[in-house]
């Protein structure tokens, strides 16, 4: 057989097999809700509800803008009006969550040994377990901030975007932050690490802090924060914008090499 003729055999066999992957997938008909692959899935639909329960490799749960990867996942939807809303999702083993995505706002991420997903009321509630590691990225403002823990519970507001959806999130340890403020137009390079034993993270309106206990161990660069310290707890505080805007040193810290500024000061 001529080469041009194994390439179009070739081509017929993938575009074949893109077809039967296509029909894989569980699709609700406003978009809102999908499944895949439904080999892999058992899936009952009845009156205003969505019940599923799988197992397998490559399991893929997506309802609006959560995107939920899993080798075991179960849970329950609720129609509302024209779109499913999900009520609760559990998974075991190596868990991908993506939380949301805002092209502006970032995307809040996490890896972890399994989640269970609840709504309550206004706000959605996430238990991680096993090694969690959840990211707040923001590319366009070169800005990252990670989280790692043992452990970690997380209340999430489904009608905001990017870093500002997380509302709340407790990590227990030993656990240790990240944050990587690329320098962009006004905005210095800082950058920040510290572990501990104890991790709480709140955001109320537009502020966020979050309070590291437990033989704090801190190393900053930037304009809000730099130098190195050990503390029994350290409360990083961000203003409106995201950016670190102070760094506070709480108890007796055992040592101390630091030269902090107030944001705006030479």
């Amino acid at each position: 057989m001529k080469r041009s003729s194994w390439i179009l055999v070739a081509a017929a066999l993938a575009a074949l097999a893109a077809a039967q992957g296509a029909k894989t997938a569980f699709r609700s008909k406003d978009g809102s809700a999908s499944l895949a692959p439904i080999g892999q899935f058992r899936i009952s639909q009845k009156k205003q509800q969505l019940q599923f329960t799988g197992k397998g490799p490559g399991l893929v749960g997506i309802f609006n803008e959560l995107e939920v990867r899993s080798g075991q996942m179960d849970g329950l939807a609720e129609r509302v009006g024209n779109r499913f809303s999900l009520l609760q999702m559990s998974t075991e083993g190596a868990t991908n969550t993506v939380y949301t995505q805002a092209k502006n706002e970032g995307t809040l991420t996490s890896v972890s040994a399994g989640i269970l997903y609840k709504t309550a009321g206004a706000l959605d509630t996430v238990a991680l377990a096993g090694d969690v590691t959840l990211t707040s990225a923001e590319p366009v403002l070169a800005r990252n901030l990670k989280m790692v823990g043992r452990t970690a519970q997380l209340s999430l507001d489904p009608k905001l975007p990017g870093r500002k959806r997380l509302r709340r999130a407790v990590l227990e340890g030993p656990v240790k932050i990240e944050y990587r403020q690329g320098a962009k137009g006004k905005v210095q390079a800082s950058t920040i690490d510290a572990t501990g034993s104890r991790l709480v993270y709140v955001a109320t309106g537009d502020r966020a802090e979050m309070s590291l206990s437990g033989n704090v161990n801190i190393v900053g660069d930037g304009d809000a924060f730099s130098g190195t310290a050990e503390a029994n707890e350290v409360v990083v505080r961000f203003d409106a914008e995201g950016l670190v805007e102070e760094v506070e040193m709480k108890g007796e810290p055992t040592q101390t090499l630091l030269n902090q500024k107030k944001k705006g000061n030479g």
